[in-house]
């Protein structure tokens, strides 16, 4: 796979272009790609995902 993260975050496979789903999980996809090899602690998880309105419990 072939990833592109500066712009739009895109991915190929082969020379397809796949579709990567909603902005969440583009932006998850991102930020797991910016830290490629490192763990991402929850909270940096949470911000991008839903910054200061977090989900509600349900």
């Amino acid at each position: 796979m072939r990833f592109a993260v500066l712009g739009s975050v895109r991915m190929w496979r082969g020379s397809v272009e796949l579709e990567q789903g909603p902005p969440k999980r583009r932006a998850l996809l991102a930020l797991l790609l910016v830290r490629s090899g490192h763990p991402v602690p929850l909270h940096e998880i949470v911000d991008v995902l839903w910054g200061q309105t977090l989900p509600s419990a349900r």
